[in-house]
């Protein structure tokens, strides 16, 4: 019987895809007596699934060893064509896998091969590798199967039957798979530029320093931000407070006004009003304000609210967003960058909502919300719930993103919030100018659903008219001090990133979907990490600063092109536009465009002088498999040779393991009775930790093989 195969980005992915009602009755396979390699099959379809990527680039010292570190500087760049094998990992068997996939594709009863992975440049070319792969096997003459594609939004039953009745055999999506491609093959030719170039220029070809183009526009972005900080010289300037018997009249401060830097003069203008006793009101202006809901989450937005809202580093979010949710079927994709959904979503969305709010809803009003906007959604809409039935109490965090998206879901299309504001303008005698403003909520709209904000519902403010006289109490000066820039912190640099050239609300949008960023929803948690390991930043309180290594290197180099956002942004521009429409020609100036940029940087280091740049470490101990220094990072200890992977987390099961645990590890011998630990349903528990160096694994060891509460 003809049969269609299915591959899948992911094994839980495959698993949510057999749950549609023509997979039912499927059987697994296994492979090797191991249910991590292997698929589904029932008398139409065979599932089966990668894990990710199966192919990487080989290292240049693969292709040929004149490449090999110590790197010579004379060989740079080194841009020949890029080849691919198979991954390795102890972990996980690549070759199992892929051998399995070809195996079914090879099958007579199979007559097409259907594209499941992700919907966007990276799932394509995952898919892509994997077909060009078999079919590079096939004997001579031999045609590959036809491939279509399956694109999935999210794995409730509802959406994955409308999925399969939209399955796409036309699969026109080489502008997909070549921007997917390209955009690995650009960053690989510049991050391995820079990254010769730092270590043998910064690194003294002794020490690893490796980079990219987004993270040299990031830390440019932070070294600017650091100058500004390190420039900063803060002054006093004055003000003045009126006590009235309608409240706190203050003075309009002016930063443009020299004569707020002088308290002499400004004590002057307090000892005149209480002389004269009064103020007077220069104007009353009462109007109404539309607060709206606010617009549903992106991954970046989502990243931001959950560390700003609930301490949630960008690492826990996204692993929460893809292993707990998406991939139960909780949610939908959640690798995007746009806050909107699309037209023909109305009914489904409907549907949706209305299991999460009851039958209620305004239709027309819902289908005329501004959420649905075809022209700002790019290949993956706003994350929002879906109609599976969420299971409360497995995992707090889970829990707490989940709750949020829901919310946030059910508020964007509630009503706009309606202030009343009143704002009166005061003048003394000199003609200086006071005010006093309150704000009143009048119809709450989505604010009901929003535990965020809490404001009044009635004025405390009594009504005046133009020209009252208002009685004055007492006029005192009042002294601020210049605020330095604030530093970025781990959230507040996505907003970078999302909008590095600081548009406008309209423009961004509009920049947004033309793919004007730096970097993307599914790697923008990335960065920092690593720019942490390369020891040229470090983040103390969720605020980064610059270490010495990081500030040598943005003094020392040039590289003015390559550190500004808008390079970085203009190229993610260039993708996009490879993507919506293919064309050979530009596929060739883009890659010669990278050739010449390659070359631009190894020119712009040539006269720098090679020394090795060094970031004091604090003694935290040796590493237990190679004895060389551990280093303290945000999220972890780790070891500094970069070839070995031993690492302790900063946090296990909530709880911080600080430096005189991590002693305690180094020994390899159970540590003292730790308090504090939480499990996945919140509950607390004692252990001792111990290392394996076997497995490379912290264990638990609980004294009478019991959880301690």
């Amino acid at each position: 019987m003809a049969k269609k195969l299915i591959i899948c980005e992911k094994p839980s992915v495959a698993k949510q895809v057999v749950t549609h009602p023509n997979l039912t009755n499927t059987k697994r396979f296994k492979l090797n007596d191991n249910f991590a390699y292997g698929y589904y099959e029932n008398n139409e379809f065979i599932v089966s699934w990668a894990f990710g990527h199966l192919f990487e680039f080989k290292k240049w010292d693969e292709v040929n060893s004149i490449y090999a570190f110590p790197f010579d500087f004379n060989l740079l760049p080194v841009l020949e064509n890029v080849k691919y094998k198979i991954k390795k990992s102890e972990k996980i068997n690549y070759k199992f896998q892929l051998a399995l996939l070809k195996k079914l594709m090879d099958r007579d009863d199979v007559i097409e091969i259907i594209n499941a992975c992700d919907f966007d440049k990276e799932g394509e070319v995952i898919f892509k590798l994997i077909y060009t792969f078999y079919s590079g096997t096939l004997p001579k003459g031999v045609k590959p199967k036809p491939i279509s594609r399956l694109i999935l939004n999210s794995y409730d039953k509802k959406s994955l039957v409308e999925a399969f009745n939209n399955i796409d055999n036309i699969n026109d999506y080489r502008g997909l798979e070549e921007a997917g491609k390209f955009r690995s093959k650009m960053d690989y030719y510049l991050g391995d530029t820079l990254t010769r170039c730092l270590t043998v220029k910064l690194g003294n070809n002794q020490k690893w320093l490796s980079s990219g183009r987004v993270q040299l526009a990031i830390l440019y972005e932070l070294y600017k931000r650091e100058s500004m900080i390190k420039n900063f010289k803060s002054h006093n300037y004055y003000g003045v407070t009126v006590k009235s018997s309608i409240g706190d009249i203050v003075m309009k401060i002016d930063q443009n006004k020299n004569y707020i830097l002088d308290q002499e003069y400004v004590q002057n203008i307090a000892n005149n009003i209480n002389t004269c006793g009064y103020l007077t009101v220069a104007d009353v202006i009462q109007n109404k304000e539309y607060k709206n809901p606010p617009k549903l989450f992106s991954t970046t937005d989502l990243y931001y609210y959950m560390n700003q809202k609930h301490n949630m580093s960008l690492e826990q979010t996204q692993k929460i967003l893809q292993k707990e949710l998406y991939e139960k079927g909780y949610i939908t994709y959640p690798r995007t960058d746009s806050n909107y959904l699309n037209q023909s979503q109305k009914m489904s969305v409907l549907e949706t909502y209305k299991k999460y709010t009851g039958d209620t809803i305004d239709e027309k009003t819902f289908f005329a919300s501004k959420n649905f906007n075809d022209e700002l959604v790019s290949s993956h809409h706003a994350i929002i719930p879906t109609l599976s039935e969420f299971e409360y109490g497995k995992n707090a965090k889970a829990d707490l993103v989940y709750i949020t998206i829901k919310e946030r879901f059910i508020q964007s299309f509630m009503a706009s919030a309606i202030a009343e504001k009143r704002h009166y303008i005061f003048h003394d005698q000199l003609g200086h100018e006071f005010e006093i403003k309150e704000e009143i909520i009048i119809e709450k709209g989505w604010l009901a659903e929003s535990k965020d904000v809490v404001s009044k519902t009635k004025f405390t403010l009594p009504v005046v008219n133009k020209g009252d006289l208002i009685p004055v109490e007492s006029s005192n000066v009042t002294k601020h001090k210049t605020k330095t820039p604030s530093r970025y912190t781990t959230a507040s640099i996505l907003n970078f990133m999302k909008n590095p050239l600081e548009k406008k609300e309209g423009e961004y949008e509009e920049s947004l979907v033309k793919g004007f960023r730096i970097g993307t929803p599914a790697t923008e948690h990335t960065f920092i990490p690593a720019l942490e390991r390369n020891e040229l930043i470090e983040i103390k309180k969720r605020a980064i600063y610059l270490t010495s290594k990081g500030w040598y290197m943005m003094e020392k180099t040039k590289l003015e092109l390559y550190k500004t956002p808008e390079f970085t942004a203009n190229m993610e521009l260039e993708l996009n536009k490879l993507n919506n429409n293919f064309n050979e020609q530009y596929l060739k100036k883009l890659e010669s465009q990278i050739e010449d940029h390659c070359y631009n940087i190894v020119n712009e280091f040539r006269d720098l002088e090679q020394q090795l740049i060094e970031v004091k470490l604090e003694d935290l101990g040796y590493c237990p498999k190679c004895k060389s220094h551990l280093k303290k990072l945000q999220k972890a200890y780790v070891c500094i040779n970069r070839d070995c992977d031993f690492y302790i987390p900063k946090y296990i099961c909530d709880k911080l393991i600080t430096e005189k645990i991590v002693g305690q590890i180094l020994t390899l011998k159970p540590t003292s009775l730790i308090k504090g630990f939480k499990s996945k349903k919140d509950t607390k528990f004692s252990a001792r930790l111990k290392y394996n160096m076997e497995t490379n694994r912290i264990n638990f060891i609980f004294d009478n093989n019991k959880k301690n509460n």
